[in-house]
């Protein structure tokens, strides 16, 4: 082989090399540019993703904020309205000694005595502890009244330390009925709190 077909081949592998390299820079960039693209496409796709869950999260938080809120709204409305549900069954039980003031309370005294009797089930010798104003209207005609209609044998014991009405109690004290005015208010008052905070509202009674 000559010099000038060494030349030759050596052109042509140059030539061959160059178009080559031109080819693989071509592709380079087009593989470039197809990743730009894609990194493009995927990072808005992304960032929307993201700015949909920053959204979704806002959401979530403010309905959580509302709901707390409103917790906090209706519990704060059940306080006032518990407060205000005592200082009313405070103030009526404070109250309550003057019924004894009443024309009737003479019946009110015989209905106390009768409920509690019947409230002590088969005990048959009880004890009355009443109040100085409620002892005055057990006379032994009423008390009598009473052992015959429930066979029983009834007594006036000591004073009520306190309390406005009556407490009747077995001999020997285990078990007893309070019927006194507060008692019963006591009793009454989960019955009342729907009726007592709807009037003072000012709603139909």
């Amino acid at each position: 082989m000559s010099i000038g077909d060494i030349k030759a081949l050596a052109d042509a592998v140059k030539s061959e090399a160059g178009r080559d390299r031109e080819r693989i820079l071509n592709n380079a960039r087009s593989s470039a540019r197809t990743l730009r693209e894609q990194a493009r496409a995927e990072a808005e796709i992304e960032g929307k993703r993201m700015i949909q869950d920053a959204e979704s999260k806002t959401a979530r938080f403010l309905e959580q904020a509302r709901a707390a809120a409103g917790i906090e709204a209706q519990a704060l409305r059940l306080d006032n309205r518990e407060a205000l549900l005592n200082k009313v069954f405070d103030l009526v039980a404070e109250g309550l000694q003057a019924a004894q003031n009443l024309e009737d309370y003479c019946s009110v005294v015989h209905a106390l005595i009768r409920d509690a009797v019947a409230h002590m089930g088969n005990v048959n010798t009880m004890v009355v502890l009443a109040d100085s104003v409620t002892r005055e209207y057990l006379d032994d005609k009423i008390l009598g009244q009473l052992c015959r209609e429930f066979d029983i044998q009834l007594t006036l014991g000591e004073l009520l330390d306190e309390g406005t009405g009556l407490v009747v109690q077995s001999q020997d004290g285990h078990l007893f009925y309070d019927n006194t005015l507060q008692a019963r208010l006591t009793r009454m008052r989960s019955s009342l709190r729907a009726l007592v905070f709807q009037i003072l509202r000012g709603g139909d009674r």
